[in-house]
């Protein structure tokens, strides 16, 4: 976003990491805080990550609601 130097979760910054336990924890953390953050209208109600290091890729899904329009949905997204 235009003027919004502190927008996202900054995940580029997870690109050379090794891929472990305490990586993807903090990687969980920082999405919903950030999520919580910069949406607060939006409710996550459970974030899975999946890591194939074998293969170098993570995949990341979560549940969430807007509040007030009781919508709700999943994304996942996959890091290769």
């Amino acid at each position: 976003r235009l003027f919004q130097p502190t927008f996202g979760a900054n995940l580029r910054s997870f690109i050379f990491e090794q891929i472990s336990t305490n990586t993807l924890d903090d990687l969980r953390e920082i999405i919903k805080s950030k999520i919580e953050q910069q949406f607060p209208r939006v409710r996550v109600f459970d974030i899975e990550i999946d890591a194939n290091p074998d293969v170098n890729t993570i995949n990341i899904s979560f549940t969430y609601r807007v509040t007030q329009t009781d919508i709700e949905d999943d994304i996942s997204i996959n890091f290769s």
